[in-house]
């Protein structure tokens, strides 16, 4: 869920909220897209595109993360990240 919540509170000890407006931000296809941010967006891709597809290393086990909020797991959001870091002479170079 996106959305948005502008709040106003009174000055002084306590700061009690005096209103507040907001919403859900629509996030389906019933919204067309920003031109100019699309172009944005496919810029900044483009750089990637071929950095993206390089294999940074690979497990023979499974990613199990049903102990992630628990305990540490060697999911793909701590394993990419190092291994692209330790790996990957673009990203040290940069």
């Amino acid at each position: 869920m996106l959305g948005y919540i502008n709040i106003a509170f009174e000055n002084g000890p306590g700061g009690h909220v005096l209103e507040y407006t907001g919403g859900p931000i629509v996030m389906d296809n019933s919204i067309s897209q920003d031109k100019d941010l699309q172009a944005k967006v496919d810029a900044w891709r483009e750089p990637f595109a071929e950095f993206s597809k390089e294999v940074v290393g690979w497990t023979n086990g499974d990613l199990d993360e049903t102990r992630c909020q628990f305990d540490e797991c060697a999911s793909c959001r701590g394993l990419v990240p190092e291994e692209v870091l330790t790996c990957s002479p673009w990203v040290l170079n940069a």
